[in-house]
């Protein structure tokens, strides 16, 4: 697995993101983002590149923690539950998912089937939405693409990406 580097900046984003789904979500500088990879200085990387760009973030280090950080979270949308001063940052909800697709314990695959599967149990009952979910790999194959799409990813960015590559697929 490789680490995140510095941009190439032959490279085209194009290249690097493969968005098979519109993702029809609003994000706000309140947005709650989860961020999952195994590799710390990968998650270093990319909380600062979202920190820096104004959202807020949570971390964890493979798929069960995630779904033990979703399963805490409510399902109000964050940026109303912070700018009504009801939210914070252990208590705002998860807009989006930023995951890497293997890890130990459980990887980003298996969680994002989880959490649809979840979803599916709770969107029926209207107490919950659909959470986008983007992976993250350091394989170029298009069927890593194919498994992220197919475990319920939205999209699939490979790694590694620019700043403007990960901002824009959250976008």
């Amino acid at each position: 697995r490789s680490s995140l580097s510095p941009p190439d900046t032959e490279r085209q984003a194009s290249d690097s993101t493969i968005k098979p789904n519109t993702i029809t979500t609003t994000t706000s500088i309140a947005s709650g983002l989860l961020v999952v990879d195994d590799n710390p200085v990968n998650l270093r990387i990319i909380i600062r590149i979202l920190d820096s760009s104004g959202f807020t973030t949570v971390s964890a280090q493979n798929g069960q923690e995630a779904l033990c950080i979703l399963s805490n979270r409510s399902t109000l949308n964050s940026a109303t539950a912070v700018a009504a001063g009801t939210g914070s940052l252990h208590e705002s909800p998860i807009d989006l998912i930023i995951m890497d697709m293997a890890m130990p314990v459980m990887s980003g695959l298996d969680a994002a089937k989880e959490i649809r599967r979840r979803e599916s149990v709770t969107i029926q009952k209207k107490k919950n939405r659909r959470i986008p979910i983007i992976g993250l790999s350091g394989h170029l194959q298009d069927s890593y693409a194919k498994r992220a799409i197919e475990s319920g990813m939205d999209e699939y960015i490979t790694k590694p990406f620019r700043k403007n590559d990960l901002l824009e697929a959250i976008e």
